[in-house]
């Protein structure tokens, strides 16, 4: 006990003498989150599942609203900001490109891509892809899209009509294999064995580092190699690299193939193809071309389908907007035909609903970055080496939104003079000059799915029911189901 004792009390001079140290002390410190302690701050805290570290994060994004948009706090000694303000919190995001040490397991598992890499090569990498993620290109999925979508709702009609069930199963293994047949190139009927495996063996690398983001004493690189958690990790994603260079090389003949008959090229039919083409004009390594892929698959397939998932509950919850809803599918598309690229410019009610629930339920609800350099925001200095975390939740809850920021209104996305400035307001996506790259692809893939699933069924469910817990993105984990009513085709 006595040795327990003085171990705490030596920890707790280190974290003092570190704090005294900090440079923060030489600039006026925002008002501290009121749970934090003396010396500890909020460390203690962090000790908990993930449902109650939801509740956190929930807690001091409404603290931080309260006192202004900028709060602080210790953790483990280190010096957080947190900041929901939205002018303040673009300030961060276009200052301090420099992700939080915690990236650094997904940096493990994915290399260093788009999403994990340090600043140098993140703007090389984003610089050399912008083409790949432009509208054009997206576009050209649509077909996959479509299918896709006909296919989640065919897997999905054997509950229609009966008692509320669970969806996540079937939108997440849908998102998941449109992310690979748009980012790789398979297609229906080809390739399924690979398929298969590529999907169990990703979702298994997935689900390690999510495992080790969530258990603190999994963070030590000592502790996860003796677990033995580091080498299931490393065979899993050799195997993912040793499926993915039979298709690399299958995509690569067929491409010098093209390039030997001098066929005209107007665009990419997979992501692979802007790899494979960066790779020949040696922009890209090998290394680097799995890295980019493995990580686009990853990234894609989960927001999207948490998403979409939130977005039939919230329209089963509001009846008047789904409605709406229903009727821009059926005015501008009709109860069969599949969705064009004419027609996405005219679906502006059904990307209402969509910004709209990434509002209300945003699948990133925080993005912490690591402070390299002073940044002042309006009425605060974070000094370098803190550490900010930019409350994507409390974002969206800021005043600018109105005193109907906690409702579900995606009339709000068409009225231009109360709506505040999205550029900073709107975080469904992050913000800033490292913001999601795929936000064309997501709001794309989700009006094609919402235009089959809405038109074919009348959706039912209660987001007051909605729990959540919070393990990189933010997962359901009660009050989910939906209901699926079968519209009455002569109503069509």
């Amino acid at each position: 006990m006595l040795i327990a004792l003085l171990c705490v009390l030596l920890c707790a001079c280190v974290l003092l003498l570190r704090m005294r140290t900090s440079r923060a002390y030489a600039h006026k410190l925002p008002p501290a989150y009121y749970k934090s302690l003396p010396i500890i701050g909020i460390t203690h805290l962090f000790l908990t599942d993930s449902a109650k570290f939801w509740s956190l994060v929930k807690s001091i994004c409404e603290d931080t609203i309260r006192k202004g948009g900028v709060t602080s706090t210790s953790i483990a000694g280190d010096n957080y900001y947190f900041v929901t303000d939205p002018e303040d919190a673009m300030t961060v995001a276009n200052t301090c490109l420099e992700k939080h040490h915690l990236y650094k397991f997904g940096e493990d598992a994915f290399g260093q891509s788009l999403f994990t890499a340090s600043v140098p090569i993140w703007k090389r990498h984003r610089k050399l892809l912008s083409s790949a993620f432009s509208l054009p290109i997206i576009q050209g999925y649509l077909e996959t899209f479509n299918r896709q979508a006909e296919k989640l709702v065919s897997q999905m009609d054997q509950f229609a009509d009966q008692k509320p069930f669970p969806a996540t199963a079937f939108i997440h293994n849908i998102s998941l294999e449109t992310s690979c047949r748009t980012a790789i190139g398979t297609t229906e009927g080809q390739n399924e064995e690979f398929f298969q495996n590529y999907l169990r063996t990703l979702r298994d690398v997935i689900n390690l580092v999510t495992e080790r983001i969530q258990n603190f004493w999994l963070l030590s690189d000592t502790i996860y190699k003796l677990s033995g958690r580091k080498k299931r990790q490393d065979d899993l994603v050799d195997l993912l690299h040793e499926m993915l260079d039979g298709i690399v090389k299958t995509t690569a003949t067929v491409q010098d193939k093209q390039n030997n008959n001098l066929t005209k090229r107007t665009g990419f039919t997979s992501f692979l193809e802007a790899l494979l083409e960066l790779r020949e004009n040696n922009l890209f390594t090998d290394k680097e071309l799995r890295e980019e892929l493995d990580v686009t698959i990853a990234a894609a397939f989960e927001p999207t389908a948490l998403t979409l998932e939130a977005a039939l509950v919230l329209l089963g919850s509001y009846p008047a907007v789904q409605d709406r809803l229903f009727q821009e599918i059926m005015q501008h598309i009709g109860p069969d035909r599949d969705v064009t690229r004419e027609d996405l410019s005219k679906l502006v009610y059904t990307e209402a609903v969509i910004k709209e629930s990434l509002r209300i339920i945003p699948v990133a609800p925080l993005a912490p970055r690591s402070i390299d350099k002073d940044v002042e925001l309006k009425n605060y200095t974070i000094p370098a080496g803190s550490q900010c975390v930019l409350m994507m939740y409390g974002i969206h809850r800021d005043p600018v939104w109105g005193p109907d920021a906690d409702q579900f209104r995606p009339e709000r996305w068409l009225e231009p003079d109360t709506l505040p400035d999205t550029a900073k307001a709107f975080a469904g996506f992050s913000i800033g000059r490292r913001s999601c790259v795929g936000k064309i692809y997501a709001m794309t893939s989700l009006k094609v799915s919402l235009v089959h699933l809405v038109r074919k069924y009348h959706v039912m469910g209660d987001h007051n029911k909605l729990q959540f817990k919070l393990d990189v993105t933010l997962k359901p984990v009660k009050g989910h189901e939906i209901s699926l009513i079968r519209r009455n085709k002569d109503h069509l």
